[in-house]
């Protein structure tokens, strides 16, 4: 999968601007402010309908204009296809090769993407829900399965969530309810272990390929229940052992909604005992494993990289950009880059 040709109108800072890029390295070079990470920002929409900062549609509007027109050009094996993502007063149409589509997860097959943006440099110390967030975007991007198994646990917690929340509680009602949420969470359970599994069976080669200290790191999923074959059973004494307190605060306590997963380096978790520049290495291997998973499917992602160059030593980044250089298209957004490599293709936004 590559993205050859891009066309922005009116979005973000972009008035009107065309961008042809290569395979390999593609360099956004440019002043903060000048518009480079709207370009990977548009790219992201066009691999999903959204953005990968989580902006509105309307947000993505330039300031003065009431329409948005991003037009692509991208390249799957020898099939090119053409996708136009149009928003006009806040609504949004997606087109492939002229044709309206029904559902924005049509978009996977024409371009995926794995992103690294600044605001994930806190991923591992941050809020469990990035993380969960994390695991459920990356296999939903590959198994439809996955994704409608998360709606209708999502669906099932609501309803759960509802019952506790009555001055009368349907017993009845709560346990068939509660019934149906614990075979709901097996699915997205075995799969995120499954996923954690592929993962790891890349993290440590792309860990060592960006980073010398020949630290071995390695992702610990931690499920409510573990994920076995008496899950079921398991997880049903888990909720009957937590319903006291999910009485008393009228919520659910436990589930996949409250999994976890963190690094470790030698043993020891990254985002407590690790500095900074650790848990910065240890979420771009992370990211790039998650490429290496997909890759490995005969799919090759585009890897968007925005800001990913301004915390690293001199160091690091030779070893990132050789790394990089082994990938079909890459993005990196940066103010400027130290040296010249013909490999790297750059686009200037200061001329």
């Amino acid at each position: 999968m590559l993205i050859d040709k891009l066309h922005l109108e009116n979005f973000r800072s972009h008035t009107m601007n065309d961008y042809v890029f290569s395979s390999g390295i593609n360099a956004i070079i440019g002043p903060n402010g000048s518009g480079k990470t709207s370009i990977v920002e548009a790219i992201s929409l066009i691999a999903s309908g959204h953005s990968f900062k989580g902006a509105e549609d309307k947000e993505l509007v330039r300031r003065g204009a009431n329409y948005l027109n991003i037009e692509a050009t991208t390249i799957k094996g020898k099939i090119a296809t053409k996708v136009k993502i149009n928003v006009v007063n806040g609504q949004k149409r997606v087109y492939i090769d002229g044709t309206a589509i029904k559902r924005l997860s049509e978009l996977i097959e024409v371009l995926n993407v794995v992103t690294f943006e600044p605001k994930e440099v806190g991923l591992l110390q941050g809020a469990p829900r990035l993380r969960r967030k994390f695991l459920d975007f990356a296999i939903s991007k590959s198994s439809p399965f996955y994704l409608a198994k998360l709606q209708e646990y999502d669906k099932l917690l609501s309803e759960r969530n509802k019952i506790l929340k009555e001055d009368e509680i349907d017993e009845t009602h709560l346990n068939i309810v509660t019934d149906l949420l614990i075979k709901a969470s097996q699915p997205i359970c075995e799969m995120r272990e499954k996923y954690v599994k592929a993962l790891n069976a890349c993290l440590g080669k792309v860990y060592s390929r960006i980073d010398s200290s020949k630290k071995n790191p390695k992702i610990v999923y931690e499920p409510f229940v573990k994920v076995s074959d008496a899950f079921l059973i398991e997880a049903k004494t888990a909720f009957k052992d937590a319903l006291t307190n999910d009485l008393a605060k009228k919520v659910t306590s436990i589930g996949p909604q409250k999994d976890d997963f963190l690094i470790t380096l030698n043993g020891e978790n990254v985002a407590t005992y690790g500095s900074q520049g650790e848990n910065r290495i240890a979420i771009i291997a992370l990211k790039l494993a998650s490429h290496q998973v997909v890759t490995s499917r005969e799919e090759k992602p585009v890897v968007i990289l925005d800001d990913v160059l301004s915390e690293l030593d001199d160091v690091h980044k030779d070893k990132l950009l050789t790394y990089l250089k082994t990938i079909d298209q890459v993005f990196i957004t940066a103010t400027h880059l130290k040296k010249k490599d013909d490999a790297v293709h750059i686009i200037d936004l200061t001329k």
